[in-house]
């Protein structure tokens, strides 16, 4: 017979390479779609360029993507026509879940706002923006302390308030500022990180994409201190415009700095803060690893990863802290390798009575003598080997004889000095049974 322990599982380490993405920035996109009967974004040429950005945005981020008409009927619901990407269900109430399409083939979602009828001219797109902001807050698609990053696009303007033309000045300047003002509540209520409002407009009378330069759309923009892109300009060449909003993502994490990294996640159990190896590199394409000594382990908890340009992006688990040179900023990568805690045995676990004479020990290939030192010894009640219905074999520490851990049934060897293993360790215990097991 022979016997051996759960301890002689090799145990893997635990490691993670990111360039800053492994705490992965939360950010929350809205496009918004001219549907007007004058405009026909949904084309070729913005599929394409809607496909780029959504690459671009897959490999950095936690994302969601939201993409409704710009203009919807007097008897429609916020969400008709709209469709949701996101990385994963997680945090999604079924309102969301319901308009969840597939990311990888956002030219078919785009069908869905095709499929919305033509409008006519009249838009209110700001108030649009804010009715769906608020009508997606509860069901997880817009969340708190994410990146919120709203892209507008039409071939004409705001005209809840007439607009340019209809609406006297003072009136639609208390109007807009009212507007501007729902907004700024709204992206305090979600705490973002950042808040955007990207509009693609006409800026100068040009036919046949804008009828007139556009005005309120574009002054929302420079509010939320955003950028606004000419219609006209590039009206032809929608990838080279939508470049600018892929570079807008970039922005969201240029420049970040990080002091605290994860290790491992929060179910992972105890670890070997002294087997924790952390090396540093300037790029992920770069093939030099610097190993770094200026960290502290903390334990498993939550923190702030960032600390510029704000505190931010938490992460719950196994952290370390790092100091000085150790810290890093995008886009410089880390790896993290450690393992699990070491943990120590002063016994070994047989599953039936042994006949002593027979017992032959090896640990990891090196034979154990029957020895008082540095060897093991059967325990014994009466002469006889004894059973224990509830015994631990784990130890505290190698001087600290305290049992812990997982419980066994059986018959044990007491082991002596340097006999005691680790965790790692391959154990094994070979033995004819005694033909009786009490």
């Amino acid at each position: 017979q022979h016997a051996k322990t759960e301890a002689q599982r090799e145990l893997p380490n635990l490691s993670s390479c990111s360039n800053l993405t492994y705490v992965r920035p939360k950010v929350d996109f809205l496009f918004l779609w001219d549907n007007s009967g004058s405009s026909n974004f949904i084309n070729d040429d913005t599929k394409k360029a809607l496909n780029k950005t959504i690459n671009t945005i897959s490999g950095r981020f936690d994302y969601h993507i939201m993409l409704a008409p710009l203009i919807i009927g007097e008897n429609s619901s916020t969400n008709d026509y709209a469709r949701f990407m996101s990385m994963t269900e997680e945090g999604l109430r079924s309102s969301a879940i319901n308009i969840r399409g597939n990311r990888s083939n956002a030219s078919s979602e785009l069908e869905v706002i095709a499929s919305a009828p033509a409008m006519g001219s009249y838009e209110e797109g700001i108030q649009r923006t804010i009715d769906l902001l608020k009508g997606n807050r509860t069901n997880g698609i817009f969340r708190s302390n994410a990146h919120t990053i709203i892209v507008l696009m039409s071939n004409g303007d705001d005209n809840q308030c007439g607009g340019q033309w209809d609406c006297p000045h003072n009136t639609r300047t208390t109007h807009y500022k009212g507007k501007y003002d729902e907004l700024s509540a709204i992206k305090n209520n979600l705490s973002s990180q950042t808040f955007k409002f990207i509009s693609i407009v006409p800026h100068e009378v040009c036919r046949p994409m804008g009828i007139r330069a556009n005005v309120q759309y574009k002054g929302m923009s420079s509010r939320f201190n955003s950028t606004s892109y000419d219609l006209c300009e590039k009206s032809r060449d929608f990838e080279k415009l939508f470049d600018g909003i892929n570079k807008s993502i970039e922005d969201v994490i240029r420049g970040h700095k990080y002091d605290y990294w994860p290790v491992a996640g929060p179910n992972v159990g105890a670890i070997d803060p002294d087997s924790i190896v952390v090396k540093k590199s300037e790029c992920p394409q770069c093939k030099g690893w610097e190993t770094i000594h200026d960290f502290e382990y903390i334990g498993n908890t939550t923190k702030d990863t960032r600390y510029e340009p704000s505190r931010g992006e938490p992460f719950t688990g196994h952290m370390i802290k790092l100091n000085g040179n150790a810290r890093i900023q995008y886009p410089q990568c880390m790896s993290v390798s450690t393992s699990e805690a070491k943990e120590y045995y002063g016994y070994v676990w047989l599953d039936q009575r042994p006949l002593e004479e027979t017992i032959e020990l090896t640990i990891n290939g090196e034979t154990i003598p029957r020895s008082t030192v540095n060897g093991w010894e059967l325990l014994k009640d009466s002469g006889n080997a004894e059973y224990y219905s509830d015994f631990q074999i784990q130890i505290t520490s190698p001087t600290d004889w305290t049992q812990i851990g997982k419980r066994y049934s059986g018959y044990f060897l007491r082991l002596h000095g340097n006999a005691v293993y680790s965790n790692g360790a391959v154990v094994k215990a070979t033995f004819l049974p005694s033909g009786s097991h009490n």
